[in-house]
């Protein structure tokens, strides 16, 4: 909850936030991962991490992106950025960015 409270004069932030945790829940509906005693190796955890980043923009694209900015974009982009600058984590808006312009790319019709 504070997290929340510390962003919610963000929506698009909530939003991302909402739409990465989902992902996980695709993941494990795709039986992506699973967890062994609540342990998870690292290099693991970082691969689940950045697929659910690509799933994450993907998602956030199809729901928000006819109502998004690219203001509001690129503010998702440095907050995942911003958490702790790691290589991950700017990994991590790489992947975002990938699954949200990916939406771009699929054909208009089957």
């Amino acid at each position: 909850p504070n997290y929340f409270q510390t962003y919610l004069k963000y929506p698009c932030i909530i939003k991302y936030i909402l739409v990465h945790e989902f992902s996980h829940h695709v993941q494990n509906l795709l039986n992506q991962y699973e967890l062994h005693n609540s342990l998870i190796e690292q290099q693991y955890y970082d691969s689940i991490e950045l697929k659910a980043e690509y799933i994450a923009g993907y998602l956030y694209k199809q729901l928000y992106g006819t109502l998004s900015t690219q203001a509001e974009f690129e503010s998702v982009l440095k907050f995942i950025n911003h958490i702790d600058n790691t290589d991950e984590r700017k990994q991590r808006s790489v992947e975002f960015e990938k699954g949200y312009t990916y939406f771009n790319m699929l054909p208009l019709s089957f």
